[in-house]
């Protein structure tokens, strides 16, 4: 396979984009095929387009005598919507040019799906060089800022301006017709490599700064901490000490007023009536009571004052009633001595936790990405971490400075959920999720607040069963053909084999996408025998999620096995690298 280099030929005035070309050598024939991804830039679904392909060897030179060119016609079955990029359905055929190393692509029709058709005309086509961000870790804070599509350095010519994704614009365009970015704001910050790496220092200095001033902030709450505790010790020992005075005073005042009394009533008994002894502990009950009081008022004194911080307070959420658990969530913070709210609405209930154990609380909001492809139930869900900044009063996302909550919330969870699946297309989307959460661990994904840059990264990474293998009964299918079809039936399906020759048998080969090779063998019209490969482990795992367990299993090989059928994957002579089998169970 060989990709596209930086330098592109380009007609601003089509409504298609070439993005990419890959290149594919039969292993068998060395005949040499193309595949080509395209973008629609317009507000019409194509259906399918003309094109001149011309073709180059390692230096750059034509190939073939006196042209180097064929004419090709490309459709897309399902339509190409708008900004939406796809590779070709088919792949093809360069088989009259040896030692092709690059091709560029010139549209020449464009059909749309209301019939209507764009004409190339007298429109020009120009070359534009592009110029890679090689350095990894520009290109990885580029990427982080600006989007994962961003590969290139933006640039200003006299009368048109390339975005950092690759499109060359007019001048007065002043968003990238592509991508949508502005024009100023990708030639100011992403123009000029030496400002590049200025921003990237700034960052890294900004990030030790926060990464300081919660450490100062730690200390801080930990020093008051301790403080309240000194003041707790201190007022216990002296409300302690005071209780203790209190009590002697009081039992020696009580041991000494009964001795007394005892005393008096024995000179005073036979002349005093019962009344007045009564009155008389009336009024001692009366000065007792006024002592303990003063005590009480004397241990009241001793309360230490609060401390105001400022600081979230509470937080408390509202269902809106509905099924999809999103409501109105509430921050109840202390700011300057004043207690306010801060009200976010329409989201899923936080995870309110302290991260990092230093005693302030993160909050953890859930956001569901919607794919067209899939059901509610399986739409695929991206965490994001906030600080709450109490100076601006509002939520700053923090992600990046909580890899600990990927590592140990965020990742096991959706493990789980890829473990509980048995939808291929959800646990591939499960293992990107994974994926782009250990690049945040590493330092090389960085989520924006609108969640524009994962929902891309789901987008281009959705997938189906590659495979497409299916089973009916005891009959297995792949990509719609299987054993003891006639060879023209599956020509009907499939269109005219890629490559057509003879060894043992006869053999029909197809090119699909993801650089599969489908190999069908036949005697005199009737298949008996039908391969597909490479792939890789994913791929393998996706298709035998849905065809269930497999009959027997051994090292690197699963077989599937009816009375009629066997289904074979195995490993090839890399271990990442598998392909299918699809033969007779009594054959040798």
């Amino acid at each position: 396979m060989v990709n596209s280099g930086v330098e592109m030929l380009v007609n601003l005035e089509c409504p298609v984009e070439l993005l990419e070309y890959e290149l594919y050598k039969s292993k068998s024939t060395g005949r040499v095929y193309c595949s080509l991804t395209f973008n629609n830039v317009s507000d019409k679904i194509v259906k399918g387009l003309k094109a001149t392909i011309y073709c180059y060897d390692q230096f750059g030179d034509s190939i073939g005598e006196g042209n180097n060119s064929l004419e090709c016609e490309i459709e897309f079955k399902e339509g190409l919507v708008q900004n939406r990029k796809r590779k070709t359905d088919n792949k093809i055929s360069l088989s009259d040019f040896q030692n092709i190393r690059k091709i560029e692509i010139d549209v020449i029709k464009v059909l749309f799906n209301d019939k209507s058709i764009w004409n190339k005309g007298s429109s020009e086509l120009e070359k534009v060089e592009l110029t890679k961000i090689e350095n990894k870790m520009l290109l990885e804070f580029v990427k982080g800022r600006a989007g994962t599509d961003a590969k290139y350095f933006a640039k200003k010519y006299d009368d048109k301006w390339v975005c950092v994704c690759g499109r060359l614009n007019h001048d007065d365009q002043s968003t990238c017709k592509r991508c949508k970015r502005g024009r100023d704001d990708v030639l100011t910050e992403y123009s000029d490599e030496e400002k590049i790496r200025n921003d990237v220092k700034a960052n890294e200095e900004r990030k030790a700064e926060r990464q300081r001033k919660a450490e100062e902030e730690r200390e801080r709450q930990l020093e008051i901490t301790k403080l309240k505790a000194k003041k707790v010790t201190k007022y216990s020992s002296i409300v302690a000490a005071i209780i203790l005075i209190v009590g002697v005073t009081v039992f020696g005042f009580l041991t000494k007023f009964t001795f007394s009394m005892a005393n008096h009533q024995l000179l005073k008994d036979k002349d005093n009536p019962v009344g007045e002894t009564i009155k008389d502990e009336s009024l001692v009950k009366d000065d007792f009571l006024l002592e303990d009081g003063a005590g009480k008022d004397l241990q009241n004194s001793g309360e230490e004052k609060s401390i105001v911080v400022n600081g979230i307070i509470d937080t408390s959420f509202v269902s809106g009633g509905g099924s999809n658990g999103r409501g109105d969530f509430t921050i109840k913070y202390r700011k300057n001595g004043s207690v306010k709210n801060k009200q976010i609405n329409d989201i899923i209930e936080p995870l309110i936790v302290d991260i990092d154990n230093n005693g302030v609380k993160e909050i953890v909001i859930s956001y569901r990405i919607y794919l067209p492809e899939f059901g509610n139930a399986q739409m695929p869900y991206w965490d994001d971490v906030f600080d709450f900044d109490i100076t601006k009063e509002e939520l700053v996302l923090a992600s990046r400075e909580y890899p600990e909550y990927y590592r140990s919330y965020f990742i096991p969870s959706i493990k789980k959920r890829e473990a509980e699946s048995t939808n291929a297309a959800e646990k591939h989307t499960q293992a990107v999720l994974i994926q782009a959460a250990n690049d945040l661990i590493d330092g090389n994904f960085n989520p924006d607040v609108n969640q524009e840059k994962i929902t891309k990264l789901l987008e281009y990474n959705a997938s189906t069963d590659k495979l497409n293998i299916t089973r009916e009964d005891d009959i297995f299918y792949i990509h719609g053909i299987t054993l003891g079809m006639n060879i023209n039936q599956v020509i009907k399906m499939l269109g005219n084999p890629d490559e057509s020759f003879e060894v043992n048998s006869k053999v029909a080969v197809w090119y699909f996408e993801h650089n599969l090779e489908l190999v069908a063998e036949y005697g005199i019209d009737t298949i008996h025998y039908i391969a597909l490969g490479e792939f890789d482990q994913l791929a393998m795992e996706q298709s035998m999620n849905t065809l269930g367990e497999p009959t027997k299993k051994y090292q690197d090989e699963y077989d599937y096995i009816t009375p009629s059928q066997q289904l074979r994957f195995h490993a090839m002579s890399s271990p990442v690298s598998f392909r299918v089998q699809l033969m007779d169970p009594r054959g040798p």
